[in-house]
């Protein structure tokens, strides 16, 4: 099953091979329709490769190395609990528009959906960095706890953007004040 903003592996006719991508919306019967590439931020049509193709029960599934690479990093990130975060409903489809300050530049149009992904990501491997300080025992106690109040801050910078998450959970949440 596909979800907006489920990253997976897709042509990216920019860039002329398989690239991670970000699924930007979906058809009626849940197969991919748009994707962005997450490399060249190119939105385009999802074009499933030409060696995928569904199976029956008796005959056993051929899996190319970049859908066995793609199945890896959905399990991977479900079992990490990673890039789970749904995106409001109200900002679905929607767009930012990055208008500059100076007459005669043009302004330019990202998906809120490719944004939002950025953000998960972002979101994600900040916690990994988490886990890996916590876990690395060459570092002192004291070192432990001046990189997690480092990271608690990053947090705390990207408070402005719980506005796009559909769950507080999944909201950043920097220092608290005692």
């Amino acid at each position: 099953m596909y979800e907006i903003g489920m990253e997976i592996e897709a042509w990216c006719g920019q860039c002329k091979i398989y690239r991670r991508s970000a699924i930007n919306s979906l058809n009626t019967d849940g197969s991919i329709d748009r994707v962005t590439c997450l490399y060249c931020n190119t939105a385009r049509n999802y074009r499933p490769s030409a060696g995928e193709k569904t199976t029956t029960e008796s005959e056993p599934a051929l899996v190319e190395e970049d859908h066995l690479t793609a199945l890896i990093r959905a399990l991977l990130r479900e079992e990490l609990e990673l890039g789970t975060a749904k995106i409001a409903d109200k900002w679905i489809g929607g767009k930012l528009i990055l208008r500059p300050g100076k007459p005669g530049l043009q302004e330019k149009e990202v998906p809120i959906d490719a944004f939002f992904h950025k953000i998960i990501m972002l979101r994600d491997r900040l916690r990994v960095l988490e886990q890996q300080i916590n876990a690395n025992d060459k570092l002192s106690e004291p070192d432990k706890i001046q990189l997690q109040q480092y990271i608690t801050r990053c947090y705390g910078s990207l408070t402005t953007f719980n506005v796009f998450f559909k769950e507080q959970k999944d909201q950043f949440v920097g220092q608290k004040s005692e």
